[in-house]
């Protein structure tokens, strides 16, 4: 994104959940006073104990921490309370454009599980140099995993799905 560039709020939206970019996040969240309490206030309306946001983007912050079984309720309450958001987790790859149609971004899904096995249905990514690699999923069957901290993400995370495969019956 450029500095003097308008875009859409769903662009936004699309750029953070396709793209994961921390610039989108940044945007969107300075478009909103007080977007930092609010995610904070939400944590705890979901009981959310081991959690609390100190930004918008999940740049390394001595304030900013979560839990795997935080991350899993946040995303399970996204996916369920926030159709569209789930929509957009599922496209492997699009095209935004700024809000006068002049600067087109080109989004390539940072879930390299998404297209490689057939039981996932959306995630998203994440990664700090403090924090290493974060991978939650939906996977069918409305089953949530979560990685963190991790150098593979996408392999321990395939492994979670592998063992998920062959531990259980699926029904078509």
């Amino acid at each position: 994104m450029r500095p003097s560039e308008s875009i859409t709020a769903r662009s936004l939206l699309d750029i953070m959940l396709i793209d994961s970019s921390n610039d989108a996040a940044f945007a969107f969240a300075n478009h909103k006073p007080g977007f930092i309490s609010l995610m904070n206030q939400k944590a705890k309306e979901l009981g959310l104990n081991n959690t609390r946001f100190s930004n918008a983007d999940g740049l390394d912050d001595a304030n900013n921490h979560s839990s795997a079984l935080d991350v899993s309720k946040i995303f399970s309450y996204l996916v369920s309370k926030h159709p569209e958001a789930l929509e957009i987790m599922k496209i492997n790859n699009m095209v935004v454009y700024s809000a006068d149609g002049k600067i087109a971004h080109r989004l390539q899904n940072t879930n390299e599980l998404l297209e490689k096995t057939d039981i996932v249905i959306a995630g998203k990514t994440g990664y700090t140099e403090k924090a290493g690699g974060s991978l939650v999923l939906l996977a069918k069957g409305d089953i949530i995993t979560v990685v963190l901290g991790s150098p593979d993400r996408f392999g321990e995370s395939e492994k979670l799905i592998n063992w998920l495969k062959s531990a259980y019956i699926w029904e078509k």
